[in-house]
């Protein structure tokens, strides 16, 4: 197999029954608008993000965070116009109940640290429902808003590092300086290479639940990756305590997730029965 073979779109087609399509360039700017739109509600939803953890502590951000399903629901209604079902409404209560349970230790009287989280909520579940909107039109794909979100994040990353100073320090990472000597820092190297490469995995894999099973779906996620990951820190380290309100929050929002999967497989399994009927 030659190499132009083996890069060719046609060589990523296995990819294609689990949602990933690669696009050629004419077909991807064929979709601008949707796609910079998306894709710069997504920056917007990282900058607020990022500033967030500046302005609280991370045990209180992942606590705001995890009321995102809220978001999701309300802006899932506002856009799509989707009714949430009963199902949907009781799993998120306990699944926000259990993340004010397990974070109110954590509260404190940053009202503008709040504020951040609460945008990086809504532009995170806009991010999502619009997505999954035009998913189901099959609009655009998930390499699709990859590739816009790389455009637009790419120079504005460039602007944020030399508005801040850093440019410099970035440059002298990659060429060295003659100070340490004219060699690139390698560690630095490798590490920003490994954070830029699971970035690019992070967005498509987010992108794919998205358009594959929904954008409540990437709430229900994050909240069996935040329970698991803040068991873990428990376990194996020793700088966290686990108090009473920790356990039972988790296990509140651990019950609520699990209903709600498990209320999605009660329906979709009566679903291909009443379809195996007719």
């Amino acid at each position: 197999m030659s190499i132009k073979s083996f890069i060719s779109r046609k060589s990523f087609d296995f990819l294609e029954p689990y949602g990933i399509k690669l696009s050629s360039f004419g077909e991807v700017m064929g979709k601008a608008k949707a796609g910079i739109a998306i894709s710069s509600i997504k920056i917007v939803e990282v900058l607020f993000g990022l500033y967030s953890l500046k302005a609280v502590n991370i045990p209180l951000f992942l606590t705001i965070r995890r009321c995102s399903m809220i978001t999701t629901i309300i802006v899932d209604y506002l856009y799509a116009g989707k009714t949430p079902n009963g199902s949907l409404l009781f799993a998120a209560f306990f699944v926000v109940t259990g993340a004010v349970v397990a974070g109110y230790e954590t509260f404190d009287n940053d009202m503008w640290g709040y504020v951040l989280i609460t945008c990086n909520n809504f532009a995170s579940a806009t991010v999502n429902v619009v997505t999954s909107v035009y998913n189901e039109k099959k609009l655009v794909q998930a390499f699709d808003l990859n590739f816009y979100f790389a455009m637009i994040g790419l120079p504005l990353s460039l602007a944020i590092i030399q508005y801040n100073g850093e440019f410099t320090e970035l440059c002298q990472i990659f060429k060295g300086d003659e100070i340490n000597g004219v060699v690139p820092n390698m560690e630095m190297v490798s590490y920003i290479m490994i954070s830029g490469t699971f970035g690019i995995l992070i967005t498509m894999t987010a992108l794919l639940c998205v358009t594959i099973n929904g954008p409540i779906s990437m709430n229900i996620t994050g909240i069996f990756k935040d329970v698991g990951l803040t068991y873990a820190g428990f376990f194996f380290f020793n700088d966290t305590k686990v108090t009473p309100s920790n356990m039972l929050g988790m296990s509140l929002s651990l019950f609520g997730a699990t209903y709600y999967c498990y209320s999605k497989y009660q329906a979709t399994m009566q679903a291909k029965a009443k379809a195996k009927t007719s």
